[in-house]
């Protein structure tokens, strides 16, 4: 084969390959792309489930969910109001009604001391009297006397006195009988008696006076 035909037969090889490569494909419709695709060649994905840790819900004490948004209300409580009664006292009224007390103690407890004088019981009369004294001792003392009450209080220092010979004669009266002097004895125990009398004539003063002066007031508010 000579060069000549060598070079023809390239250069026709190379015509050839051009004219392959400058011609264009014809376009593929989907759609009959889709209609030769057959149906059982298509496999269907499966979706993937991934397991999410689950959270714990908080729990009440009673066993429910708490509305965390929506708090129950706290319900209010309201004071309770102490109505106080419609009455007011006269400055002097605590005081005639501390004098009164005292009186009264002091007055029962000497009654029973004379009671017991006169049953007999002497050994008793001793131990009453000691007990007498001491009641009388604590009741001694006047405090805040108020003023226009000077009367009370001299008649209340002057029952006193008279309410502690009482009880000193019928101790001294009480230990002589005790001892087997009975005629000393007798003297302590009338001089006792005296004394219980005075007494009670300054108690009835000082009753009478505060019952004339000390009155209890009532007042209407609205």
């Amino acid at each position: 084969m000579t060069p000549k035909v060598l070079y023809c037969i390239v250069i026709l090889v190379c015509l050839i390959f051009l004219a392959g490569c400058t011609s264009e494909p014809s376009p593929i419709s989907p759609a009959s792309n889709s209609s030769q695709t057959p149906a059982s060649t298509l496999t269907p994905v499966e979706p993937v489930h991934v397991n999410a840790p689950e959270t714990p819900v908080p729990m009440a004490s009673s066993g429910t969910i708490p509305d965390i948004k929506n708090p129950s209300p706290v319900p209010s409580i309201s004071p309770v109001r102490t109505v106080m009664p419609d009455w007011t006292q006269d400055p002097l009224v605590g005081f005639r009604d501390s004098i009164i007390l005292s009186l009264d103690n002091l007055q029962s407890g000497k009654e029973g001391l004379i009671l017991t004088y006169r049953s007999g019981d002497i050994a008793r009369v001793q131990q009453k009297a000691n007990e007498y004294a001491l009641m009388v001792r604590r009741n001694s003392e006047l405090s805040d006397v108020p003023t226009k009450m000077d009367f009370v209080r001299l008649n209340y220092y002057d029952y006193i006195d008279q309410t502690e010979q009482v009880a000193k004669n019928f101790k001294d009266g009480a230990a002589r009988y005790l001892a087997s002097d009975k005629a000393s004895a007798t003297s302590f125990f009338e001089a006792g008696i005296m004394a219980s009398d005075r007494a009670d004539i300054s108690d009835k003063r000082i009753r009478t006076f505060l019952s004339e002066h000390v009155r209890q007031v009532q007042i209407n508010q609205t």
